[in-house]
């Protein structure tokens, strides 16, 4: 058994090792890209338009608002009457607290059922549910 472990863990260590090794980066290579640099001015304000709609990047690191999408989450994904579709479904718990749901659910039942799981949370008002029905 002793032997058996040592092998894994070598082979771990091994790997790490080469991956270490191995950087796919190559400096000396030309940067042929022409296209002009984007504007990234936007990126670093958050509350910057995106077209009304929050992505992944508008959830806060707060841990009390981290913990409030976590538990939205485990909820839907307890849930075996809801379809894959809805336990896709984008949950996003912005800086302010309020907590979007995204994405698409194949009845208004499930709609329903993941809005309730969610203001089950954080209350009713502070959700925004954009979650579309397509059967």
């Amino acid at each position: 058994m002793k032997r058996i472990t040592r092998s894994i863990a070598l082979t771990g260590i091994v790997g790490s090792l080469a991956l270490i090794a191995c950087d796919n980066s190559n400096d000396s290579r030309l940067d042929t890209d022409t296209r002009p640099a984007a504007d990234t001015s936007a990126l670093a304000d958050r509350s910057a338009p995106r077209g009304g709609e929050l992505t992944a990047i508008d959830q806060s690191n707060s841990s009390e608002h981290i913990d409030i999408t976590a538990t939205i989450r485990r909820a839907v994904m307890d849930d075996d009457a809801l379809s894959t579709r809805a336990k896709n479904s984008t949950i996003i718990t912005d800086r302010t607290g309020t907590v979007t749901l995204r994405g698409e659910v194949r009845s208004q039942a499930e709609k329903d059922a993941v809005a309730a799981k969610a203001s089950a949370v954080v209350g009713l008002e502070r959700i925004v549910n954009q979650l579309v029905v397509n059967p």
